[in-house]
């Protein structure tokens, strides 16, 4: 938790910094022992992140993905399909795209819609709750998800110039 928290004290985009707060509570809530409520504020802040900036940020790390669900208002897991089929072998990555790449993977099940408890899964976790869809590894790998998410998106709107 203290390398978590450390890594979300980098994060000072001023429209993360909501977002942050609320991590830092998950983070706070899984150190409590409090893992269940914690990974179900974790895939709410991941919904919101991915709605709010992490669509954008995709479409602009994936240029060579068609995304085809531009024209509506599409899902996060459609959005992170489309970008992850533009994807070339793991071994052709160029340098990089290699963090895009291992978040786009990293995000795929979190936001699969899917009716069995493997992993985290965000979307099972807000549809079919049960003790087996919250578990402490997947409050652990949720934080994760989230921390990595946050950290990319504050260098990306900075990137992008925007305050």
């Amino acid at each position: 938790m203290d390398d978590v928290l450390g890594s979300l004290d980098a994060v000072d985009h001023p429209k993360l910094l909501d977002l942050v707060e609320l991590a830092r509570d998950a983070a706070d809530s899984v150190r409590g022992g409090y893992y269940r409520p914690a990974q179900a504020l974790l895939g709410n802040i991941l919904d919101t992140t991915m709605a709010s900036h992490g669509h954008t940020w995709l479409r602009a790390a994936f240029t060579s993905a068609r995304f085809t669900s531009r024209r509506r208002n599409p899902g996060s897991n459609t959005v992170l399909t489309e970008a992850r089929a533009a994807l070339p072998a793991w071994g052709e990555l160029q340098m990089l795209m290699v963090v895009p790449a291992l978040m786009v993977s990293g995000m795929m099940k979190a936001f699969a819609k899917t009716d069995r408890e493997q992993t985290f899964n965000r979307h099972l976790a807000a549809h079919e709750a049960s003790t087996t869809a919250y578990r402490i590894e997947f409050a652990l790998s949720s934080l994760l998800i989230v921390q990595a998410l946050l950290r990319q998106l504050d260098q990306h709107l900075y990137a992008m110039g925007e305050r």
